[in-house]
């Protein structure tokens, strides 16, 4: 097996290229975010390595990382069709719907042990910000 075929082999069989061709709607906009935040020199060959014929990105698109809000929803700007601007948006209710919409994913998909732990650790570098919490890292009241 020449090594280029042994690469992409790997990368379809890792959890981030399983992570985008196992989730759809919203779930996929996520990953994508995710994945484009986490490993943004790497997305580009992965979404060609995970869809063969890929051709590039439809809007609406979640743009850079993930803020939890005062009320606790998980937002992110969204960049919608035929908007000049990214609109801040709710993507989840909270944390823990991201969380368990993420384990959702990771069952479905039967992730071992590592893969889970890479991702859940790749979704919680993506929220870049809590606004529930000053900084002095205190809990405010919301």
């Amino acid at each position: 097996m020449n090594l280029k075929l042994k690469i992409t082999r790997e990368l379809r069989d890792s959890w981030q290229s399983r992570a985008l061709a196992g989730s759809n709607d919203l779930m996929w906009r996520v990953v994508l975010s995710v994945l484009a935040f986490n490993f943004p020199d790497a997305l580009l060959v992965l979404l060609k390595i995970t869809y063969p014929s890929f051709a590039g990105l439809k809007r609406p698109l979640i743009l850079g990382g993930a803020t939890v809000a005062r009320d606790g929803k998980v937002m992110a700007q969204v960049m919608k069709d035929g908007a000049t601007e990214p609109e801040w948006e709710p993507i989840f209710y909270s944390q823990e719907q991201l969380g368990y919409e993420f384990r959702k994913l990771a069952d479905r998909l039967k992730f071992d042990d590592v893969q889970r732990i890479e991702m859940i650790s790749a979704v919680q570098a993506w929220i870049v910000a809590d606004l529930r919490i000053d900084h002095m890292g205190r809990k405010l009241a919301s």
